[in-house]
């Protein structure tokens, strides 16, 4: 759309009589065209693509059909680019509008692209209007002549800064590796106005919004959790001051979250608006675990078996230190990562905190989180290895544990893990069967079975702790078989640690831990026995092994 002319938002002055010459209507054509263009510029914030609009049916959002339509082709001489279909506007109020009916072509040397290894394709909006070769003969008065006008547009390989505001990004071209060939890039995102504007960043907003969704109740849960665990333990005159400045963490993160899942609830708002309540959001979070002392002297204790949440507490104070500004950003999927890198980060920090609060047994994150507390924080588990694919024949489930070289004369933990999505369907006294078998350097060992039952209604999650033989130096392998298997979903191997939990000292919980409450005290002793005095200890309702090689 051009800009305003000299007769600004004048029109013609229409009466009886008057003389007409075809200026009159050219005068009046810029006259709705100044105001069309007076309204976007100056009323409007939205730049960008649209897409099929913001009044698209649910069944339509999302479709790529209304996603700009580029073609690439290089021969090795010449890089020809087709634009079949966008839709959009630019910053300055041009509106971009081409279908099948009038493509946009250019063709240009790859010696002018000497070098360039990226490069954006945009649509310039042109001044003036053209004639619309489609519509010669549709006049029957003039039928050699094209009976209507259309709007100007080239393509161009990055533009210069004063035809910017004229133009609109419709895609990327990139060299092929292999070929060195020029080809359009399939993940780039271009601006849009609204999150309905290009099927990538809807799909993106749609994971993600599901995910606030899922991650706020989740942080609410685990607030009733905490808050459930620290009246219990302060009826027994134990020290809860560490926990009810994490439960004070956890509030101002789900007053954050459930914020955030209401301002992102729009598909129609811009996607500068999302991305900037989602870093808000991260921020917010951020300045709480920074106000925290005892969440984040709990996540240095993790840091003793997982140097990773050194990295993730690193990771949040320097959310502290950047600017309180968000760019817009040419590629808007790098706008989509760092929303799902803060909704990740933020997740690992919810996980976390359920390993120490939330009862293993219930706990549906339990197959991301790299460590177990259990027994009032006396007894730290860390994960150390993962099966292979699981092999079923009919109701046995087994699994594999193969190429491991752990250490003998530790106390291990195998957990069976349930369908973390849906409801647990284990009734109080269910048993399952389990067969479990050591592999060493000198043979494997005689298998061992054991029933372990479900003890705390909505169970969903089973562990049964071993000990290894005192002639076995190495574990290399590990066979577990699990009947009925057809509500175990995965298994897990722990190993535990001596030394790493321990902040202070107090009785351990009440026997009987609520569903949802793991046996966790805020602070555990100290070992001071031996390894093998420690071992002999074990959580409540958790079957131990010990394995005897046969002589």
């Amino acid at each position: 759309m051009p800009e305003e002319t000299g007769e600004g938002l004048k029109s013609v002055n229409w009466t009886t009589g008057m003389l007409l010459t075809p200026e009159h209507f050219t005068l009046q054509d810029q006259y709705i065209d100044n105001s069309v263009g007076w309204v976007l510029r100056n009323c409007l914030t939205a730049t960008g693509l649209v897409g099929g609009g913001v009044r698209l049916e649910a069944a339509q959002r999302g479709l790529g059909v209304f996603d700009p339509k580029v073609d690439v082709q290089d021969d090795g001489t010449t890089v020809n680019i087709s634009v079949r279909q966008t839709r959009g506007l630019t910053s300055l109020g041009d509106i971009v509008d081409i279908d099948e009916s009038c493509v946009v072509r250019r063709s240009l040397p790859r010696g002018d692209l000497a070098g360039a290894t990226e490069l954006l394709v945009y649509l310039v909006a042109g001044e003036g209007k053209e004639a619309d070769p489609e519509s010669v003969g549709s006049d029957d008065a003039n039928p050699n002549f094209a009976a209507l006008r259309r709007n100007k547009y080239t393509i161009a390989l990055g533009v210069d800064a004063d035809a910017l505001p004229h133009s609109l990004a419709i895609g990327k071209v990139r060299r092929a590796s292999e070929t060195l060939g020029f080809e359009l890039d399939p993940r780039f995102i271009p601006a849009c106005a609204t999150l309905l504007a290009h099927s990538s960043l809807y799909a993106g907003w749609r994971a993600l919004q599901a995910e606030i969704v899922l991650l706020a109740g989740e942080f609410a849960e685990l607030h009733r959790a905490v808050a459930r665990y620290a009246d219990q333990v302060s009826r027994r005159g134990i020290d809860v001051r560490g926990d009810t400045d994490i439960l004070a963490f956890i509030e101002r993160a789900v007053m954050a979250l459930d914020t955030l899942a209401y301002e992102t609830f729009d598909p129609a708002m811009s996607p500068f608006a999302f991305f900037q309540q989602v870093d808000r959001c991260g921020r917010r979070i951020a300045v709480a675990l920074d106000l925290s002392s005892s969440t984040q002297s709990f996540f240095q204790t993790l840091t003793g078996a997982d140097a990773s949440y050194a990295t993730l507490l690193e990771e949040e104070r320097q959310a502290l230190s950047t600017r309180r500004e968000l760019s817009p950003r040419d590629d808007l999927r790098h706008s989509m990562e760092r929303a799902e890198q803060t909704i990740g980060q933020l997740r690992r920090l919810c996980e976390a905190l359920e390993g120490k609060y939330v009862d293993y047994r219930i706990n549906r994150s339990i197959d991301s989180l790299r460590f177990l507390l259990d027994r009032g924080g006396e007894h730290f588990y860390v994960s150390v290895a993962t099966p292979g694919h699981p092999q079923r024949d009919g109701d046995i489930l087994t699994f594999v544990f193969s190429q491991m070289n752990l250490t003998g004369r530790h106390e291990y933990r195998v957990v069976l893990m349930g369908d973390p999505q849906g409801a647990s369907s284990w009734h109080v006294g269910e048993e399952l069967r389990v067969d479990l078998r050591i592999n060493s350097n000198s043979g494997p060992s005689r298998p061992t079975s054991r029933n372990i039952a479900a003890e705390i209604p909505g169970q969903r999650n089973f562990a049964m702790n071993f000990d290894t033989p005192p002639d076995v130096a190495t574990i290399t392998g590990l066979t577990i078989t699990v009947q009925p298997g057809h509500r175990v979903r995965g298994a897990l191997l722990y190993q535990r640690r001596l030394g790493l939990i321990a902040e202070g000292s107090g009785p351990p919980p009440l026997s009987t831990p609520a569903p949802s409450v793991s046996p966790v005290a805020q602070a555990a002793p100290q070992p001071t026995s031996s390894p093998q005095a420690h071992s002999d200890q074990t959580p409540m309702g958790t079957p131990v092994i010990k394995l005897k090689k046969p002589k």
